[in-house]
């Protein structure tokens, strides 16, 4: 097995677990961890997956065979770009670090096939920063495994929806927050569904913040000058003001 190189830098098993809400999870997760977690770990060791993990890695569990996965923020922004000395302005994909999912009741992870299955869908039993390199685990997939992996695991996989109520009798639903802010921003509506975990984090990192154009601002000024923009676009103005896009 692959050896963890940084041992100190590693988050406990138990970092999300909440013993307040259930006393005896310690114990049922224990007994998951002695009996089955080995035997999953020699599983995704072979074929078809043929992922070996650091040894003493384990998965931040919060019940047996459910635990928090990682994944990674990665928000297309607008940056400044050189091309034989002219400089100009294009898009580009930009990472804002990993964040765990489902803190609160997890995800499925209770044997190989569906931990594999999540892995390959860019999910992380750790960030890369704690100890698990994202090549090794994306390299370790062969052609059989991934045919195998992209199935759906045997426990339905519990997918955030965010659903528009607005256009008479028919409601639109979107499976990322991208698609549902690209649809209120079309249609000048306010949001109605809250953000994803990992936006309102994003969004703690800056003083404002427009939660409709997944940006954040560093001053009064620039977001008052966001906040301009949009409402001088014509049609039917409606933004969020300068105060409500203040992070408190």
């Amino acid at each position: 097995m692959v050896e963890l190189q940084d041992k100190t830098s590693r988050l406990p098993w138990d970092n999300f677990v909440d013993d307040e809400v259930n006393p005896d999870a310690y114990n049922h997760i224990d007994r998951f961890r002695e009996s089955e977690w080995p035997n999953i770990v020699r599983e995704l060791a072979k074929e078809p997956y043929k992922i070996e993990l650091p040894v003493g890695l384990e998965p931040h569990w919060v019940a047996p065979g459910k635990a928090v996965y990682w994944n990674e923020l990665i928000v297309r922004e607008k940056v400044e770009k050189t091309n034989y000395g002219a400089t100009y302005w294009g898009l580009e994909d930009v990472s804002h670090g990993w964040f765990p999912s489902s803190e609160k009741h997890g995800l499925p992870a209770n044997n190989a096939s569906t931990i594999a299955h999540y892995l390959n869908k860019g999910f992380r039993l750790r960030p890369p920063e704690a100890g698990v390199s994202v090549e090794t685990l994306q390299s370790a997939f062969t052609a059989e495994a991934l045919e195998l992996i992209d199935q759906e695991p045997e426990e339905e996989i519990e997918v955030q929806t965010y659903t528009c109520r607005r256009h008479g009798n028919k409601s639109r639903t979107f499976k990322s927050w991208k698609g549902y802010i690209a649809h209120c921003t079309q249609y000048k509506e306010n949001l109605e569904s809250e953000p994803p975990e990992e936006v309102q984090k994003l969004a703690l990192e800056y003083p404002y913040f427009c939660f409709i154009h997944n940006r954040g601002f560093s001053s009064y000024k620039s977001a008052w000058r966001h906040q301009r923009t949009e409402l001088g676009k014509g049609g039917k103005a409606q933004h969020p003001t300068t105060e409500q896009m203040k992070i408190n």
